[in-house]
């Protein structure tokens, strides 16, 4: 028993740690910083945890001692996911960094010190004889550390994609209660093992039971999580009787398009894509990095285009197809896979490659290097166009990444026009869409409205994002801060669902 008290306990603290992203998530994002910020609180829980757990072991050394530390983890997670909305709450005013930092120490410190005292706790009551005590601790701590293996695995490929973050914590407390009390019970404490059980599972179904129910919020069509994130699909409907549908991953709209087919495409940057027919009215099939709610799909797709896309979430088909009638029929070739790993597969060439997977945390900064862009150029017919979606604040390092990513294309392509959209003065934000090809683009005609958009670059500072260094996703830090406070004012409906 003592050995799976170890064992479990280095899976918990994994799974916590990947689990965290996402309670992190709907204050913080999920980025370098927020994953900086649970690796640096598990190493120092997990510290306090070995010494504090040595000495409560010499103080204490019995197996009722011992079980009643998964018990109090237990009840901690339990807390935890009642008091994160709250925690967070009152912690997203504070800067990306220390905000991560703090709610992190605040939600997993406890538990996961808790659970750092299991091992060197189990290596006192294992260690009989001070001539074994090497061999007893060398064999529990890889046993932790086994068990660590196994519940990253298990967190990141099923838990996560299958059954959300909230579902998990839950059925991890019950699993730690139900291991605490058993032990208790051979430890010859079988009535308040019961009763320490009882609670924690009656807390953990209450919980459970209690949890947001998203079709009962109005206009949730749907609301899911996975592997992308939560995605979310919500409809407004205005005064007009206009009705719009809009595609969020954790709580930030990645794509809004008419309920109705037949009014085309009304975001702004999206339709800047429609350029390509434009420049090379021959275009028929394209390949495309990120489906969403398939927005590109629908403009270009009314231009006859067929489609190859690749998305990492297998949600993103049927939300796209069902729920935002993108498309229909044979018009798309779906694979559920890494964008840039599925091109170097294909065996075809395209008039056109559309990255457009800039979410606003887990941004995929390796689709946005010379050697991607190089890539995708050996995958384009002649005169064919690489176009992508990119956005920024208005301050040094959002202007920086701009023109480095105009740098970087230009080091493949001889022809790069960069144009503008959602320019918000007020939050001092805006996307730009930047277009690629080996071959000359048409020049702006004076009347087109689209020509003052365009983006000048001149002797802008930049760097090249490259394989080995390609720090876009830091630059896009504080950018993506700003896009997540102004997408939980905009779709105050998505925060009922934490």
């Amino acid at each position: 028993m003592i050995e799976l008290v170890v064992f479990l306990a280095g899976a918990v603290i994994m799974a916590l740690e990947i689990l965290g992203t996402r309670v992190l998530n709907p204050a913080f994002g999920s980025g370098l910083y927020v994953w900086a910020a649970l690796l640096t609180v598990t190493l120092v829980s997990l510290a306090a945890g070995y010494f504090l757990g040595g000495l409560a072991a010499d103080r204490w050394p019995s197996r009722r001692a011992l079980f009643a530390i998964p018990l109090l983890a237990a009840a901690l997670l339990l807390v935890l996911v009642v008091a994160s909305p709250a925690v967070l709450g009152a912690l997203e005013a504070l800067e990306l960094r220390l905000g991560a930092l703090a709610g992190a120490f605040t939600l997993f410190g406890l538990p996961l010190i808790l659970l750092g005292m299991v091992t060197p706790f189990s290596v006192r009551l294992r260690a009989r004889e001070i001539v074994r005590l090497g061999q007893v601790a060398g064999r529990l701590y890889a046993l932790g550390t086994v068990g660590s293996v196994a519940g990253t695995l298990a967190t990141a490929f099923v838990l996560v994609p299958h059954v959300g973050h909230r579902t998990a914590l839950l059925g991890i407390a019950a699993l730690l209660g139900a291991l605490g009390a058993a032990g208790m019970a051979l430890a010859g404490r079988p009535g308040r093992g019961v009763a320490a059980a009882a609670l924690l599972g009656a807390g953990a179904l209450a919980l459970g039971l209690a949890g947001p129910r998203p079709t009962a919020i109005p206009g949730v069509l749907y609301d899911s999580e996975g592997l992308l994130g939560r995605i979310t699909v919500l409809e407004r409907t205005y005064d007009d009787g206009y009705r719009e549908r809009f595609f969020l991953v954790d709580g930030a709209c990645q794509t809004h398009l008419p309920v109705d087919p037949e009014d085309g495409v009304d975001c702004e940057y999206i339709r800047l894509f429609d350029r390509i027919a434009r420049w090379r009215p021959a275009a028929e099939h394209a390949y495309l990095i990120g489906l969403a709610g398939g927005a590109i799909v629908r403009l270009l797709g009314a231009r006859d285009f067929t489609f190859d896309a690749a998305d990492i979430d297998r949600r993103s088909l049927p939300v796209a197809r069902d729920l935002f009638q993108a498309f229909d029929g044979d018009r798309l070739r779906f694979f559920l896979e890494d964008g840039r790993r599925q091109l170097r597969r294909m065996d075809r060439r395209y008039d056109a490659i559309v990255i457009d997977m800039l979410t606003i945390d887990a941004l995929p900064f390796h689709l946005y290097s010379r050697e991607a862009f190089a890539e995708a150029r050996d995958r384009l017919r002649p005169g064919g166009i690489l176009a992508l979606n990119s956005s920024l604040t208005f301050d040094r390092a959002g202007e920086f990444s701009s023109a480095s990513l105009y740098r970087t294309l230009r080091t493949v392509f001889p022809h790069v026009r960069c144009y503008r959209a959602h320019t918000d003065r007020e939050s001092r934000t805006e996307n730009r869409v930047f277009f690629a090809s080996l071959e000359p683009l048409e020049p702006d005609p004076p009347e087109d409205p689209v020509a003052p958009r365009r983006v000048h670059f001149g002797g802008a500072e930049g760097m090249v994002f490259t394989d080995a260094f390609n720090p876009y996703d830091v630059l896009l830090s504080s950018t993506s801060d700003t896009f997540r406070r102004m997408f939980r004012r905009a779709f105050p409906e998505v925060t009922r669902l934490r």
